[in-house]
């Protein structure tokens, strides 16, 4: 994969990525669909490419999380991520930017 070629191509469609997102909003509720349980509670989740944040925001309405690790290639999503994360009530959260094949894992983890 050409990973700059890929951030490169996602930030161009930044704006208006969550309005054309289908295949990815269904992955999303199919994900949420595997935590079985509505309501249940995370000490750490570390979430492996945010995008902007469809997955996120989806796991903070229906679960606790005490602290949220979130990692995307492309840092201009950061702001992206803390507005969500805010919305969410979420504040208990950090980004960590970088490909994931390259970074270092938290440890303890719940939910990756």
């Amino acid at each position: 994969m050409d990973k700059e070629l890929i951030k490169k191509s996602f930030r161009r469609c930044i704006p208006t990525y969550n309005d054309h997102a289908f295949a990815q909003k269904m992955i999303c509720e199919k994900l949420m669909g595997f935590i079985t349980n509505q309501g249940m509670r995370f000490n750490k989740v570390f979430e492996i490419g945010s995008g902007t944040g469809l997955f996120t925001s989806l796991l903070i309405e229906n679960h606790s999380v005490d602290e949220y690790v979130v990692n995307d290639l492309v840092e201009e999503i950061e702001p992206i991520i803390a507005r969500v994360m805010e919305k969410g009530g979420c504040r208990n959260w950090s980004f960590l930017p970088g490909d994931a094949e390259n970074i270092n894992i938290p440890r303890n983890l719940d939910l990756v």
